[in-house]
């Protein structure tokens, strides 16, 4: 039996409740169903825009330690020894699992498909087109852009990917500087929200001031200019034979959507990075990387240890800092400038400015003449921020959400399981909720006394002794 079943009551609302068209009216047939979610894809992939060709430079122009080496069988091995088991199937009905078990003379055959496909720059039909399931982002979901889609792939094209991606991957990291924490081996979100917090207390400590945006792009990985992309690829050094594969595989994608009730036509896309292949977050990565050095090169004057910080990323979270409203102004309308021509453009409403200072004072920062909204506190990587650089915003803020996912499973957890068991469940369960981000807090002692407050609410609620009773901790 799963712990899920255990405790967790599933919300079994009406499923066939419309989608509303680009008028605001709620349609329930299932054919104009369709059609509105291939208008909605067509429309965020910008199908019209499409670029007509990604053809890189002819072979014959290319040195040839510059194209590429064939597949290897070994490499093809260790991408369908990462590949995860119990995975659904793409557009060719072929399950990972059934790649796992492939013997010596299938590892061949595979390896002599992949050369074949890598030599040629062809991908399968199967391979190239991909199957989006629209899963609902909140309960109330009546617009497209309420859902979130999430892509079936074949597995045998995932194997290409993987192996692109490890061949790839090295030049790129060369590139990436060390304020992007997202996507990247040995760093996570935790790293960027470290970061926010030592820049704040250290700017605090020496009684100065840091103005800091928070910025918001609009659908950053749906807005990614393929022609710029294919470009800067070149510029990274990476090898003729991939780019080629790269700009094919782009080039020749079509998705179409499943509902429940049918799905709609195949629909050609004309930009962003992939959705759910292994690919596109370290080439997101290097979009965005290239795209903030050439808008922030030569601007900012915040120093740490004589070296000007401009940023904090963690992929498509974008984080400005300066010390003077003016620098920061001038960072966020050179970055508005350079975004547009790599096609991206902020949102106006999710992007908001903070004065990090003992007496902070409201920032005037302007986006096409709208004012930025200023904030004393800000949510960042699932971690609340404060202008005044301490954690008891956040810490209290943790509690209060562990406090309700205790109460969501209190049957669970005062059930008459084995009590080893429940300690073990809430642990797993509750503190991971309290706890997330603690690496990165200074702790004060009133801060201190309010995680061990609640550790011994956990308890004697796990116990249903209520805090009036006269029971000791």
């Amino acid at each position: 039996m799963k712990t899920k079943e255990l405790g967790w009551k599933e919300n079994h609302g009406i499923q066939n409740v419309g989608i509303e068209d680009s008028q605001g009216n709620r349609i329930v047939d299932q054919r104009k169903v369709l059609k509105i979610w291939e208008n909605y894809i067509s429309e965020l992939y910008d199908r019209p825009n499409r670029p007509e060709t990604l053809e890189v430079e002819p072979e014959e122009e290319v040195d040839t330690d510059e194209k590429g080496p064939y597949i290897l069988q070994s490499e093809v091995e260790k991408a369908i020894k990462e590949m995860r088991k119990g995975k659904a199937t793409g557009d060719d009905d072929v399950p990972g699992d059934v790649l796992k078990l492939l013997g010596e003379g299938g590892l061949k055959t595979l390896t002599k498909l992949m050369n074949t496909i890598y030599e040629s720059g062809e991908w399968p039909k199967d391979f190239t087109e991909v199957t989006m399931i629209a899963l609902k982002k909140k309960t109330k979901a009546t617009k497209c852009s309420d859902h979130r889609t999430i892509s079936l792939i074949a597995h045998t094209a995932k194997i290409i990917a993987k192996i692109l991606k490890r061949r790839i991957e090295r030049k790129i990291e060369d590139v990436l500087g060390e304020d992007q924490f997202g996507f990247r081996r040995g760093k996570g979100t935790r790293d960027a929200i470290g970061m926010m917090r030592i820049i704040a207390e250290r700017t605090l400590e020496i009684d100065e001031e840091l103005c800091v945006c928070f910025i918001d792009w609009q659908k950053a990985f749906d807005r990614v200019n393929w022609t710029k992309l294919m470009q800067i690829l070149k510029e990274t050094g990476i090898d003729w034979h991939e780019r080629r594969l790269i700009s094919k595989l782009y080039m020749d994608q079509k998705v179409r959507v499943r509902l429940d009730r049918g799905e709609t036509g195949s629909v050609q896309i004309g930009r962003g990075v992939r959705q759910g292949c292994c690919l596109s977050p370290i080439l997101f990565n290097l979009y965005s990387e290239c795209l903030t050095k050439e808008a922030l090169d030569g601007l900012g004057d915040f120093k740490v240890g004589g070296q000007i910080i401009q940023t904090v990323k963690y992929a498509d979270d974008l984080v400005l800092m300066a010390k003077e409203e003016t620098v920061l102004q001038g960072m966020i309308d050179r970055l508005i400038e350079i975004g547009r021509c790599y096609g991206m453009e902020m949102n106006v409403e999710k992007t908001k400015v903070m004065k990090i200072s003992r007496q902070p004072t409201p920032v005037t920062i302007k986006i096409d003449q709208k004012q930025l909204e200023n904030v004393k506190c800000f949510k960042y990587l699932g971690s609340l921020l404060t202008d005044d650089g301490r954690c008891t915003s956040e810490i209290k803020s943790r509690i209060a959400m562990a406090k309700a996912a205790f109460s969501k499973k209190k049957n669970l957890f005062t059930s008459k399981l084995d009590l080893n068991l429940r300690k073990k469940l809430v642990k797993c369960y509750i503190w991971s909720i309290a706890l997330y981000g603690a690496e990165t807090w200074t702790l004060r002692a009133v801060d201190q006394k309010h995680l061990e407050s609640f550790e011994m609410w956990c308890w004697r609620r796990m116990e249903k002794i209520s805090w009036t009773d006269y029971v000791r901790n």
